[in-house]
């Protein structure tokens, strides 16, 4: 049983990086977006709009492994999770 702490906070040390990674990419994603589209900082992609396959800025949704919402947002503002530190 002494393990079990240990464990618990590398399980959620690497979801939170991986969270964090998704956003990071979602990031790059959405600038791309705007980039292409002639968008503006304030407006916001879907995800239909980054999942597009012939444009291919992402190729599915990114998730949350904690199961957190994750909101694309604005291009001039950061994507968001819903789980407490795996935000960027």
């Amino acid at each position: 049983m002494l393990a079990w702490p240990g464990f618990q906070k590398v399980h959620t040390t690497a979801h939170s990086a991986m969270c964090r990674n998704n956003l990071k990419v979602l990031e790059n994603a959405k600038a791309n977006w705007a980039n292409d589209q002639h968008k503006t900082s304030d407006e916001t992609p879907t995800w239909s709009d980054l999942i597009r396959t012939n444009v291919g800025y992402l190729k599915a949704p990114l998730a949350c492994p904690d199961d957190g919402i994750i909101s694309i947002g604005r291009v001039g503002e950061a994507a968001k999770c819903s789980m407490p530190g795996h935000n960027l």
